[in-house]
């Protein structure tokens, strides 16, 4: 996918964050074929915890989803998450997420290692869609770029 977040309220300087994110993205379904691109946006809150090396996250959102006729279209999201940090580089998260009417929920752990301090991230987490029965497990090897200004 592809996505960008504006942040309203900066954590570092005000002690909690406020920020937008938008995305776009796209999933196999199957074996053969690719969706139809999903277009979200969420409200994101952070606070801290502790002494500001653990924080605590909370989204609230929604999808829009071209459908076939007679399909939702529109689906409310949320998330929860926690980070602690246990170097100045690497950071320990877990993070649990569904959709409206219990639908599509997952949970993940992964860890995110600063390549450059809040600029780029690598991040690695294994997780599981319950949603999904057996098959539900993932892995996720994501590179993240955070604040692109110099």
């Amino acid at each position: 996918g592809l996505g960008a977040r504006l942040a309203w309220v900066d954590p570092a300087r005000e002690g909690w964050g406020l920020a937008t994110r938008f995305s776009v993205e796209r999933e196999r379904e199957s074996d053969d074929g690719w969706a139809r691109p999903a277009w979200k946006g969420v409200l994101a809150w952070s606070l801290p915890a502790a002494d500001r090396s653990a924080w605590l996250h909370a989204n609230v959102g929604a999808r829009y989803q071209p459908a076939e006729p007679g399909e939702r279209r529109w689906t409310g999201l949320w998330s929860v998450a926690a980070q602690q940090e246990i170097t100045r580089h690497t950071v320990l998260f877990a993070e649990a997420a569904g959709a409206r009417g219990g639908t599509e929920r997952l949970a993940q752990v992964g860890v995110r290692h600063w390549l450059r301090r809040e600029k780029v991230a690598l991040d690695l987490a294994l997780g599981r869609h319950f949603d999904l029965g057996p098959r539900g497990g993932f892995v996720v090897l994501g590179l993240s770029f955070h604040d692109i200004s110099p």
